[in-house]
């Protein structure tokens, strides 16, 4: 019931044309205190707030998460860092040393994870140390095939790749 009051409870659906949208009910703004709200709590709620155990009963504000956020089960909290006059993996590098140098212990089942655009660059690189030897491989096996010689396309290779 304080739940509905304060926050509101959706009660219907109105369509407009293609559209839906929930109706919630709620208190009024001046109405939606918690002291106001043990004081005019009505008819059978007033009666079930008064059954509740005295601990149960006081009306308090408790401050917290809104949302708790989950990976593969597990409680997730994120930390974003915008970077800006420097490049990304550099700023991680230097985190992942200075966690490093302070030793930090974490307690039992929490852990660490650089994650976001880090992961995705270093997927990344991980995928193109497989592909450039692989493509350097074929085309200096193309170049072998069209000149039929290894100097040859071992030197038009070496000579890309200082130019590069």
């Amino acid at each position: 019931m304080i739940e509905s009051a304060l926050g509101g409870k959706q009660v219907t659906q109105v369509w407009e044309g293609e559209q839906r949208f929930g109706v919630a009910v709620r208190l009024e703004e001046s109405e939606r205190t918690l002291t106001r709200m043990q004081r005019t709590a009505g008819g059978d709620a007033r009666r079930r707030l008064r059954a509740a155990r005295p601990r149960s009963r006081t009306f308090r504000t408790v401050g917290g998460m809104m949302n708790i956020a989950r990976e593969n089960g597990k409680r997730v909290l994120a930390i974003g860092v915008f970077i800006r006059g420097r490049d990304m993996g550099g700023v991680v590098a230097d985190m992942q040393a200075q966690r490093r140098a302070e030793a930090c212990k974490l307690p039992e089942g929490y852990s660490i994870t650089w994650s976001g655009e880090f992961e995705n660059q270093e997927r990344a690189m991980a995928r193109l140390a497989v592909i450039v030897p692989i493509s350097i491989l074929i085309i200096f096996l193309l170049l072998f095939d069209a000149f039929k010689s290894f100097r040859s396309a071992l030197l038009i290779i070496a000579q890309h790749s200082v130019l590069a």
